[in-house]
């Protein structure tokens, strides 16, 4: 099976839990390990190890909210220069077998790290959420949840016969991905709390519901996301993000059988394209 072949059977699919085993990361040594970084430090500190340079500084202070969440980049798997987080290899030696058992394409550079979201302050509006995005259009993306309690990811599915690629290129008065997604007149947050999807999308999102530490697989042609705070601090969505082609990017057929099983397993917690309606 290649990539247009999968695309083609699961293109209506947008969130099924994955029957494959999360990162080999107590949960407990995690959090030590994101608490040796406040602010943005540890991806500065990948910066200079990559580029021997900070190009771009933020907040160090870890009470302020800088941001909606903090990322951590610990694996590139660049070929000429491989760069790895050394702390994180010595805190968690088991990783690199658990990435070997995943159906990435033989050879293929990646990305691995995850995003530790931060609670809402107490200073702010209640209301704290991400953007309505896709992470990248037309791909398949897995992703691994650890202490995911409140189940905060909504789906926003687009309208019939849409696809998100067509959803950027299809007005030419909306040049950002923001008004590409967004419902830019209607501007206050819906029932959910959440930001309202525009006129591609159906006005209804489907919330997930899945359990607190999970793989899964979400779809990015015909739905887009958006998340909100979870109620407590240590909420980490682990990313492995294969660089490149998306024709070349997994095991396809690998894949396919995973996706199968796992669909067969989990049918309550499948969100296929058909659930959405007004």
């Amino acid at each position: 099976m290649n990539y247009q072949e999968f695309h083609d059977k699961w293109k209506n699919l947008i969130f099924t839990p994955m029957d494959i085993s999360i990162p080999p990361c107590d949960t407990k040594k995690l959090q030590e390990f994101i608490d040796l970084y406040p602010g943005q430090s540890h991806d500065e500190k990948m910066q200079l190890k990559r580029h021997g340079k900070v190009l771009y500084k933020r907040n160090h202070d870890d009470v302020a909210m800088y941001n909606f969440f903090r990322s951590f980049h610990v694996i590139d798997t660049m070929p000429s220069t491989p760069i790895i987080c050394e702390v994180f290899a010595e805190m968690f030696p088991d990783v690199p077998e658990w990435l070997e058992s995943l159906p990435l394409a033989t050879g293929k550079r990646f990305l691995f790290g995850w995003v530790s979201q931060l609670p809402p302050s107490l200073e702010s509006d209640s209301k704290v959420t991400s953007t309505i995005h896709v992470d990248e259009a037309g791909s398949f993306g897995l992703r691994w949840f650890i202490n995911n309690f409140d189940n905060n990811l909504y789906f926003y599915g687009t309208k019939p016969d849409i696809t998100i690629p067509d959803i950027i290129a299809s007005d030419p008065n909306e040049k950002t991905s923001y008004g590409a997604y967004h419902d830019t007149v209607n501007t206050q947050y819906n029932n959910h709390d959440i930001p309202r999807a525009n006129k591609y999308f159906y006005s209804e999102p489907i919330k997930i519901s899945t359990q607190p530490h999970t793989g899964f697989m979400l779809g990015q042609h015909k739905a887009a996301h958006v998340i909100k705070s979870e109620s407590h601090p240590h909420k980490c969505t682990f990313i492995v993000q294969p660089v490149g082609k998306l024709e070349d990017r997994w095991l396809w057929s690998d894949l396919n059988q995973i996706v199968e099983q796992s669909v067969k397993n989990h049918p309550t917690e499948t969100i296929w394209h058909e659930d959405f309606c007004d």
